[in-house]
């Protein structure tokens, strides 16, 4: 069942209605057969299938009738933030991407935060720019063996982060979004 089925109607309600946030992190691939070779199990299929959560998400229209529910995505999106033109391109010329939103994917961004583990921090970089430090939050995974080993030590490797952006990355923005003094 995708996380946009219209059976999980009443448990979106609910997380709204609590003002909970929701981990969005795959427990495995839909079609693993193609992921055997070269753990591609985990680096290719993980990010595939948060990719996949976060656009059925966004096109069945959970953030739109639920626009308090915020999203917290597990490998930095998966390919969905760097892909937002794409994404936004296909609302725009296909007529099935707008059946359940009338703005595109791009409008409901900030329903979603995006974990650090990318392991590079120039893709941090263009994480932040792309949706915002506010929406950006520090990740491990640990301890799996794709966890990253020294997370805070990644962000200080970003290059041009202010002293704002770095706390929001590395505490600040978790705090607002947990609700926590």
């Amino acid at each position: 069942m995708e996380l946009s089925d219209p059976k999980l109607e009443p448990y979106w309600d609910a997380v709204e209605k609590l003002g909970i946030p929701v981990y969005v992190h795959p427990q495995g691939f839909s079609h693993p057969q193609r992921f055997k070779a070269f753990y591609m199990s985990n680096v290719v299929s993980n990010p595939l299938e948060t990719t996949l959560a976060t656009s059925h998400l966004i096109h069945a229209g959970v953030p739109r009738r639920h626009p308090r529910i915020k999203f917290y995505t597990a490998h930095g999106g998966g390919f969905f933030p760097f892909y937002l033109g794409r994404f936004d391109h296909a609302w725009e010329t296909r007529e099935e991407c707008r059946v359940h939103i009338d703005q595109p994917p791009s409008a409901y961004i900030d329903s979603f935060y995006f974990d650090t583990v990318v392991f590079r921090p120039q893709q941090i970089r263009h994480l932040v720019d792309l949706v915002g430090a506010e929406h950006v939050m520090l990740g491990t995974d640990s301890p799996y063996d794709m966890g990253e080993t020294d997370p805070v030590g990644l962000v200080d490797q970003v290059e041009g982060l202010s002293a704002t952006e770095r706390d929001l990355i590395l505490g600040n923005g978790a705090r607002k979004l947990l609700r926590m003094n």
